[in-house]
């Protein structure tokens, strides 16, 4: 037997509980008794629905992935590229006498290098960041409407979600 605090800790009964409490506590906001039912006629449809499920497998999910596979590619090659000019730069360096006015030239080319490189690596984690929560928006709210689409035309009052979101 399931105790009162290992049920609070299932994430289907908290909302099972949630939508409980809203149906008692509705009427009772509004002066009436909560166990007489508004329209006897029409009892409460309840269902649950696994976004993850719905999200993970959609087409759209699938050309998401692809796309963020093909910009992780460019992201990397384009690094690979600010990295090889690094490594040249660092060589061109050392080919250069101590102290004189060339290398001094070359130190500061090469520490401008670096800079821009890691101002290039934090902006670019930032805009596919920033992408990846754009396409998960997209995605959350196709299948809101989705859901709320098959709720309406199988007269389901209420969708609880179940599982975790990807």
């Amino acid at each position: 037997m399931q105790t009162l605090l290992s049920l609070l800790k299932n994430r289907f009964a908290q909302a099972l509980i949630v939508a409980a409490v809203l149906l008692v506590g509705i009427p009772l906001l509004k002066g009436e008794s909560p166990l007489v039912a508004q329209d006897a006629g029409s009892p409460t449809a309840v269902a649950t629905v696994d976004l993850n499920a719905v999200i993970t497998q959609s087409k759209a999910s699938q050309a998401q992935e692809q796309s963020r596979a093909g910009r992780d590619a460019a992201r990397q090659q384009e690094g690979e590229a600010k990295n090889s000019a690094l490594q040249k730069a660092r060589a061109d360096l050392d080919l250069l006498a101590p102290g004189g006015q060339a290398r001094l030239d070359k130190e500061k080319e090469l520490r401008a290098m670096l800079v821009e490189a890691q101002v290039w690596q934090q902006v670019s984690q930032a805009e596919e960041t920033a992408a990846r929560s754009r396409e998960f928006l997209e995605l959350y709210e196709a299948a809101n409407a989705a859901v709320a689409a098959v709720a309406n035309d199988r007269g389901i009052d209420i969708v609880l979600t179940a599982g975790q979101l990807p």
